[in-house]
């Protein structure tokens, strides 16, 4: 069973606090990452008890059983989920809600030591003061001087593509 102290402990070897790892997290998740919440939980569940069971119904309808199509992606913020782009905290509310679409995000309401961060996020203007000060804190860690710089995330730049200084 996943931990928040793995993610504590994980953030922690980077330089990073608790507080930044909560602030840090939201987004899009794949299905073939949670699917397990809603199929095969455990010995006991088959679906994850700590999930709104309306919001896991809703889930089930997007990523059948044995489906795993990366290419079906579902917003975190499920209050508004066609807002993508937007900068919000809405994010925090569907932990509120249980309606965490992992695990560990799930976990970062449920854990006493996470909690109050999540409730603290819950206001937009802190969410994006914070925000923008765990993405500089984030930028930092790990910062090299070789490398490139991709054109596109996925894949590495084509070679003739490489600045002459590269190795």
């Amino acid at each position: 069973m996943f931990e928040v102290s793995q993610l504590i402990d994980s953030f922690s070897r980077r330089g990073l606090s608790a507080r930044q790892m909560v602030v840090l997290s939201g987004g899009v998740g794949v299905c073939d990452k949670f699917v397990s919440r809603l199929y095969d939980f455990s010995s006991t569940f088959l679906t994850d008890p700590s999930i709104d069971p309306a919001y896991a119904t809703e889930l089930k309808n997007i990523c059948p059983q044995h489906s795993f199509n990366t290419s079906i992606k579902v917003f975190m913020d499920v209050i508004t989920p066609t807002s993508a782009g937007v900068f919000e905290a809405n994010y925090y509310k569907t932990l509120q809600e249980h309606k965490g679409l992992l695990t560990s995000d799930q976990l970062l309401f449920d854990d006493s030591r996470t909690r109050a961060v999540v409730t603290s996020l819950l206001n937009n203007r802190r969410f994006q003061k914070e925000s923008g000060k765990a993405m500089r804190a984030m930028g930092a860690v790990g910062v090299t001087t070789v490398g490139q710089i991709r054109t596109k995330c996925s894949a590495v730049n084509a070679e003739e593509m490489m600045p002459s200084s590269c190795p």
